[in-house]
């Protein structure tokens, strides 16, 4: 008999055990799946460190990017639509 881990514990006290071992194994099938996409992504394109893009701490983004960046928050895509014509 395994011992449960953490996340188990925790979730089952939640929830029954037969509805967290559900979520359980769709977190597995879930996690697997994403790894499975990640390895074919790497074999295509390569190994994301080998790329000339780099992560930038937040404190050092340019003041324009946070600009873009506020104003964008604003746009609203649910403005009136006009009919088709053909």
């Amino acid at each position: 008999m395994r011992t449960k881990t953490k996340d188990e514990t925790s979730l089952t006290k939640y929830v029954g055990s037969s509805i967290s071992a559900l979520i359980l194994e769709s977190h597995v099938a879930f996690s697997s799946a994403i790894k499975e996409l990640y390895n074919k992504d790497k074999v295509l394109y390569g190994k994301p460190e080998d790329t000339e893009r780099r992560v930038v701490d937040v404190a050092k983004v340019p003041d324009w990017q946070n600009v873009i960046d506020k104003y964008a928050k604003a746009v609203n895509s649910q403005g009136k639509k006009r009919k088709r014509t053909e």
